[in-house]
């Protein structure tokens, strides 16, 4: 059976993305002897590229709403290239490391995005929310190929954490070929006057959809989800290490693979939760599960307990996954989508970043991950009652 391109071009994307988002976690170790830094240095480093992830969201999102996706996934490929291959210059220098790390984080924005799009343009309507799901569960799968493979490949593993994004992205940069050209075709120049009308509506538009409270909320839902599972790939191995009192978190690399690789069926299936709960109520529940969860992984000292609590956080993550992009995308015009889907990511990005720097500096002040969890958890409960009580107001067609 043919599988349609719908399907397997923005899955095969998103798995790269997913590849490059968690390459450096499972050589943590490794990682800090190359470069030379402390946790709180290898945070920073993670971080890095989070930090212009998010803010290239909005932009991103407007140059694909003006430009196309075809567009966007030609820049993005460069960048992604740029920023996997340049480090092997100078593997050494902590420096070049963050700046390439910078880099990939604006190609994976407009990575994410423009396959988001070429779904939502080829993929028959009633087809939308599978796809979506199928998108989501490669992405998990992305993350969890770091941890299957690189610990096996010895010293040198650090240069495949490189060349390994790099070839997904020269192969996806090929595979644009398949690609219908008719559906991405580009539209008659307009006039100059035209054109200034088109900007003046496009920022009017702009302006009105970072006003929107509600698209905030959803972002400060899909931040505490997404990094829930972005941070048990980050850290769960040092976590697990530290408990058990080995500190060879290489040990607990494939376990923490097999944990992301569950996400990969909670975002796959969410959706079948929708039978009984509103894709608020689903959300909502969700967020609060997670608080609770990151409450008790501040108490346990056991590895097998967190271990399973981190399973927990990551299923609970997983599953909100189609709502929230569901619930944006009915929240404005489907021409600005991509202008939404830039919001909603931009805040998710900036609670992903504040909790991998908390965790990363709270480790190496305090000795232990305890008090981060405590600190994340407060601000997740703090989350949950207020976004709960926002989008119940405000989105009764979520309900």
């Amino acid at each position: 059976m043919r599988i349609p391109v719908y399907i397997w071009f923005p899955s095969f994307c998103t798995l790269g993305l997913g590849f490059m988002q968690m390459n450096i976690p499972p050589l943590s170790r490794q990682v800090m002897a190359l470069l030379d830094v402390d946790f709180g240095g290898l945070a920073t480093l993670l971080s890095s590229m989070f930090w212009t992830h998010a803010l290239a969201q909005i932009p991103a999102g407007i140059f694909l709403d003006k430009l196309g996706a075809q567009r966007s996934l030609y820049l993005s490929f460069a960048l992604s290239l740029l920023g996997t291959l340049s480090p092997l210059l100078a593997p050494e220098s902590l420096f070049l490391a963050i700046l390439m790390r910078m880099v990939l984080g604006v190609s994976t924005a407009f990575l994410f995005l423009g396959a988001v799009k070429v779904l939502q343009v080829l993929a028959p309507p009633d087809r939308v929310p599978r796809a979506q799901g199928i998108q989501g569960a490669c992405f998990c799968i992305g993350t969890m190929l770091p941890y299957a493979i690189l610990p096996r490949l010895g010293e040198q593993a650090w240069f495949w954490a490189y060349c390994i994004p790099a070839g997904l992205s020269l192969l996806a940069l090929i595979s644009m070929r398949c690609l219908p050209q008719a559906p991405f075709a580009p539209s008659a120049r307009p006039a100059p006057q035209a054109r200034l009308a088109g900007c003046a509506q496009m920022l009017a538009t702009t302006r009105k959809i970072i006003a929107f409270k509600p698209l905030w909320a959803l972002g400060a839902f899909h931040g505490i989800a997404y990094a829930a599972m972005n941070n048990m790939g980050n850290w769960l191995p040092s976590i697990l290490a530290d408990q058990e009192g080995s500190g060879n978190a290489d040990s607990w690399a494939l376990a923490t693979g097999a944990l992301l690789f569950m996400a990969v069926f909670a975002r796959a299936f969410g959706g079948e939760l929708l039978r009984w709960l509103s894709r608020i109520q689903m959300v909502s529940a969700a967020i609060f599960g997670i608080a609770v969860s990151f409450l008790l992984m501040g108490i346990s000292s056991l590895p097998l307990l967190s271990f399973s609590l981190g399973s927990i956080l990551v299923l609970f993550s997983g599953i909100t996954y189609g709502s929230l992009f569901s619930l944006t995308g009915t929240l404005v015009e489907p021409s600005s989508t991509g202008t939404a889907i830039g919001v909603m990511n931009l805040t998710a990005n900036i609670a992903n970043i504040g909790i991998i720097l908390i965790l990363g500096n709270g480790r190496e002040l305090t000795g232990s991950f305890s008090t981060s969890f405590f600190i994340i958890s407060l601000g997740s409960f703090a989350v949950w009652f207020w976004g709960s009580r926002l989008l119940q107001r405000s989105c009764p067609i979520g309900r």
